[in-house]
């Protein structure tokens, strides 16, 4: 069954309407990034530190405000991940509270950002764990399998068993997202003596949290990201410029590379206007849409060409009318069929993916809006207005 068969809708009968729409959407985004001053950068780009910790119990997230507040490391974010125990930290990158002069001649940037997570990780320390750190235990919830392995052969096993037993610690803590409740889990590892279990309990804790992840971006870093993202859209541009000269003619590319501009430039202002951040994730997604819109517009300008052999005495316009109406069906349903899959991605996919999900749906809208709207329409008016070099 084929859905839309023999419309005859006026694409191009309003499109000087739909242009001037579109570039006062693309004026406003762009207005409004420039008074927002830019886009918010997320660490990829700006720098700083993130850190996920999972809590053995759900922490309350006006505490964990409260607690980074106190220790004035600048602009914070904190989001849950996956599930309510799961915690996202984004710490914006510190400089030292004296001055530039206080960090030493041997102090890098980098000793900064570690300074920032121990800081953000410590904080969360009950005075228990606190005590226990000063007292020279280690917390065997965030603790590398050398330090276990080598706690374990220097006061009770055999180097060939302890450093088994570390492995087989940390394989069990894993398998528990990171988090051992209680020593009693760990008398199940084969080769777990009274002894070593006795070893254990002497010199470890168990911390209420586990550190599962780290990031730290310099600024140096992040400037440098931020420009490979640029250079990557542009030359993707640029490939689909020469691409489509090639398979068409060059007013064929230019009349995709501005619907393809025009797709960017509307997602990422809507992107801004939602206060997210920008990072590399969304440049994926950007570079995603470029693909996915163009592919809508070729399918158009495949029938634009196949129609032109058979209707030489009509006008460009008339051609391109009839060729969209012969498309829309597949576009609706191409279209439909991903909105379906990104909506899911939106709403179940969890925070991490939600920034990207939400430039893939409106990126899909817009795109599948700029192949009959923009891309057809920039075509028409360059004929219109150079038709010896637009010739068929």
């Amino acid at each position: 069954m084929r859905l839309f068969r023999d419309t005859n809708i006026d694409f191009l009968g309003k499109r000087y309407i739909f242009l001037s729409l579109s570039g006062l959407l693309i004026l406003i985004g762009i207005i409004f990034v420039i008074m927002k001053g830019g886009l918010n950068y997320g660490i990829d780009f700006a720098g700083g530190t993130m850190i996920r910790i999972i809590f053995q119990t759900p922490p309350p997230i006006d505490n964990i405000r409260i607690r980074l507040a106190n220790l004035n490391l600048g602009d914070t974010e904190i989001k849950t991940f996956g599930d309510e125990r799961e915690v996202l930290i984004r710490v914006e990158r510190i400089t030292p509270r004296g001055g530039e002069n206080d960090t030493g001649p041997g102090q890098s940037e980098k000793t900064l950002e570690e300074m920032a997570s121990e800081m953000v990780i410590n904080s969360f320390r009950s005075s228990t764990e606190q005590d226990a750190l000063k007292n020279g235990l280690i917390d065997l919830n965030n603790t590398g399998r050398e330090v276990i392995h080598r706690v374990l052969e220097e006061r009770s096993a055999s180097a060939s068993i302890s450093e088994e037993i570390a492995r087989q610690i940390v394989e069990l803590r894993d398998e528990n997202r990171g988090l051992l409740n209680s020593f009693e889990q760990l008398s199940s590892i084969p080769g777990m003596s009274q002894e070593i279990m006795n070893t254990l309990k002497g010199n470890f804790f168990l911390g209420s949290f586990h550190v599962a992840q780290v990031e730290m971006v310099g600024p140096k870093v992040g400037a440098d990201l931020r420009r490979k993202a640029i250079y990557a859209i542009s030359f993707a541009l640029i490939g689909i410029l020469f691409y489509i000269t090639i398979r068409f003619q060059f007013r064929y590319a230019i009349a995709a590379i501005i619907a393809l501009v025009h797709d960017v430039t509307i997602t990422t202002s809507l992107f801004a206007m939602s206060g997210r951040e920008f990072n590399l994730p969304i440049v994926a997604a950007l570079l995603t849409i470029l693909g996915y819109s163009l592919n809508d517009t070729i399918v158009v300008f495949d029938r634009v060409r196949d129609n032109m052999k058979f209707m030489r005495r009509e006008s460009l316009e008339r051609v391109i009318n009839k060729s969209i109406n012969q498309t829309l069906g597949r576009t609706i349903l191409t279209s439909t069929t991903t909105l379906i899959v990104v909506l899911c991605l939106y709403f179940i996919g969890g925070a991490v993916i939600n920034s990207f999900a939400y430039v893939m749906l409106v990126g899909v809208v817009v795109g599948t809006y700029s192949s009959m709207y923009i891309a057809s329409p920039v075509l028409v008016v360059w004929h219109q207005i150079s038709p010896a070099k637009g010739k068929r």
